[in-house]
């Protein structure tokens, strides 16, 4: 089987799509399938609507060799794959991990909802947002197969009106590849000391940074060792930077900007506490991550979280834009060695069901239905 691959990311650019190409590229050719690679990054330089043609052009020449098109994302890679699959006659597999009309619409249209109200409603947000809807819908519906890595995902698709019998869930999965020194070692290495908080993401308004940040400033008075780390670039990061200064914050918070994958997991297996204060997630590949790294996770029930935490077992689960729960989880965990030690060793445990082989050989496995 050859199968082609349309990725709007891949390494050395940064993102869940190119590490997820990148692992499908190692690990896919190990079952005897042939792979080939089309990269959006080839065309970005181009004009908007001439970059899309041009991509276009070399999934069809790529398409027409091979037995199927497995698409990373359903706008960018998506419509034109969808164009090379109808015009091949080959089949195209979607892999959606979000409501890329919604994540348009909360950072360039003042789109307020959370994404279950956003899907209930077509014609709320403008035309822009509304384009958007009509093509990932539209590619969605063409497609011979969806597959989404969360049962949560899977009910948002449905609710664009796509069969629920073309859409197939496989878990993401994380296998820790890399060595790092102990915690000890990275602690002074980073020159941290007390309870460290650490979050990391784009810094986007539905990553609730901002609602974080406030909590630690809180908290300080109740945990005078508290500390917070920020890892990660984006829009809000200018105004979040302005808020620790004019709270007079900046010798317990500390933003970092874009880290590389291993300074980013040492700063993580350094953390006390790992937060993920998010309205919105599909499946966060972030929270397998830390849960590799064995830093214990407080999360809030949102999108696909429930899927990968169970409160009090591996993690805590919080109401998302609930200050108060966050507050109290950070200080609990702070003041309870014995629980974070619990939580982390039952995360660590906990791992088995997101493993690489098995999200291989189930992916595999479908697309050989699909040829």
């Amino acid at each position: 089987m050859k199968i082609v691959i349309a990725t709007p990311l891949y390494p050395p650019e940064i993102g869940g799509p190119a590490t997820y190409c990148q692992l499908l590229e190692n690990k896919l050719s190990l079952t005897g399938a042939e792979i080939a690679i089309v990269k959006f990054s080839t065309v970005r330089h181009l004009l908007k609507i001439v970059r899309h043609l041009k991509y276009f052009t070399l999934l069809y020449k790529e398409a027409r060799r091979a037995d199927l098109i497995y698409a990373l994302d359903p706008v960018s890679v998506g419509l034109p794959s969808l164009l090379a699959s109808l015009l091949s006659f080959k089949p195209l597999v979607i892999k959606i991990v979000g409501d890329y009309a919604w994540e348009q619409g909360k950072q360039r249209f003042a789109v307020g909802d959370d994404l279950d109200n956003f899907s209930a409603h077509w014609f709320k947000y403008g035309w822009a947002v509304l384009v958007f809807k009509i093509i990932q819908t539209l590619v969605a519906k063409y497609s011979s197969a969806v597959v989404v890595p969360s049962q949560y995902l899977a009910k948002i698709v449905t609710s664009w009106g796509v069969n629920p019998k073309k859409i197939k869930v496989i878990y993401n999965a994380f296998d820790l590849n890399i060595n790092l020194a102990n915690r000890d070692a990275l602690r002074e290495k980073y020159n941290l000391n007390g309870f460290v908080v650490m979050t990391a993401g784009r810094l986007v308004p539905w990553k609730g940074i901002k609602e974080l940040v406030e909590s630690v400033i809180i908290l300080k008075n109740l945990i005078p060792e508290l500390s917070l780390i920020i890892a990660g670039d984006g829009p809000e990061r200018e105004a979040l930077v302005s808020l620790v200064r004019l709270r007079g914050a900046v010798d317990y918070i500390q933003f970092t900007g874009e880290l590389l994958q291993p300074d980013l997991f040492a700063y993580i297996k350094a953390a006390d506490l790992f937060v993920l204060n998010s309205t919105y997630e599909g499946l966060s590949h972030q929270l397998l991550e830390v849960m590799s790294l064995e830093t214990p996770i407080v999360a809030t029930d949102v999108g696909g979280n429930p899927e990968i935490i169970t409160t009090g077992e591996n993690g805590i689960l919080i109401s998302p834009y609930n200050s108060d729960e966050l507050q109290a989880a950070i200080l609990w965990l702070a003041k309870s060695q014995t629980e974070s030690d619990k939580l982390k060793q039952e995360a660590k445990i906990s791992l088995h069901r997101f493993s690489e082989k098995k999200m291989i050989d189930t992916l595999y496995q479908h697309l050989k239905t699909i040829v």
